[in-house]
């Protein structure tokens, strides 16, 4: 059984964003595409869906980035299955280059019974996860310790506008696919906001389906590190909630200039700044970089 699958990424114009980096969107949707040619792999792809019914139903999205490759850059991707409990799996991704980590990845889904909606139990229908499960246990992966709620009620939130669901936004479920999501919300943000945020972290959390033509409200809140966005169905019912984490740096007292700590964000320095912060950037994703996938000491979340 191929536990893990590697593949080789050359990052074209396509993948990237105005910035001629990987885009976030884009992100999400390399893992998606892992994801898919794994379960093909391991049998429970698309040939699950037409012999037994059952589809896998996104819950969450995570990922965290360390540097977002430019455009030309020739990166590798990986991803394999994690424990499962019940219905409920995990898969992890790591996007890298060399010994260094790029970005790592989670993703939360269960199994669904296509005709009457009900959840089915994974080693039901695949028994080799019970061996997959068994060997993690004890290990340290990707993303798994215990992340924040993002609370649904935004009534103290401003009004991002809305987003009609297209064509194009559905899958072969007939809804509106994870990753559309993704390029939905990132499109609340503007262009100048993308290209002046240094985000570290994005977290989204499916909620209720969507289907083509409906129109979904979008609202945005800060907090003090974050923007979390929302958009709801026209039943009013949140249908996706996410978290767009920022890069914050901690700054000590240097040479006087600071008679206290200062937090900085990374998009709203100077130009001339740039290079100073790039490289403290750097150093402060050292201590997370190649965490996970046997590199080094980290958290655990995956109880098995």
């Amino acid at each position: 059984m191929q536990t893990k699958l590697q593949s080789e990424i050359f990052i074209n114009m396509s993948h990237c964003d105005d910035t001629s980096h990987l885009g976030i969107p884009n992100t999400f949707m390399i893992f998606q595409d892992l994801a898919i040619r794994h379960g093909e792999i391991l049998g429970i792809g698309t040939r699950l869906i037409r012999e037994k019914h059952i589809y896998w139903v996104t819950g969450r999205n995570h990922i965290h980035l360390y540097r977002r490759p430019a455009m030309d850059e020739v990166i590798q991707a990986e991803t394999f299955l994690g424990s499962a409990r019940g219905p409920r799996a995990y898969r992890y991704y790591r996007l890298f280059q060399g010994d260094e980590t790029l970005a790592v990845g989670r993703t939360d889904f269960v199994a669904t019974n296509m005709d009457n909606h009900t959840l089915v139990k994974v080693t039901d229908f695949f028994p080799e996860q019970e061996a997959i499960t068994a060997s993690f246990k004890g290990k340290t992966l990707p993303l798994d310790e215990n992340v924040p709620r993002i609370s649904p009620d935004f009534s103290d939130g401003a009004d991002a506008g809305s987003y009609t669901v297209r064509s194009i936004d559905i899958d072969l479920g007939g809804h509106m696919n994870n990753t559309a999501y993704a390029w939905a919300l990132a499109g609340l943000f503007s262009s100048k906001e993308l290209r002046e945020a240094a985000f570290s972290d994005i977290d989204i959390v499916y909620r209720k389906p969507c289907f083509e033509g409906e129109v979904l409200a979008a609202f945005r809140r800060q907090t003090e590190n974050a923007t979390e966005l929302s958009l709801r169905r026209p039943d009013g019912e949140a249908a996706v909630l996410a978290r767009f984490t920022y890069l914050v740096l901690l700054l000590p007292q240097i040479s006087g200039f600071f008679t206290s700590g200062l937090i900085v964000h990374h998009g709203a320095v100077r130009p001339l700044c740039d290079i100073f912060l790039q490289l403290l950037i750097q150093l402060a994703a050292v201590s997370r970089r190649n965490t996970w996938f046997g590199k080094s000491p980290g958290r655990s979340r995956d109880k098995g």
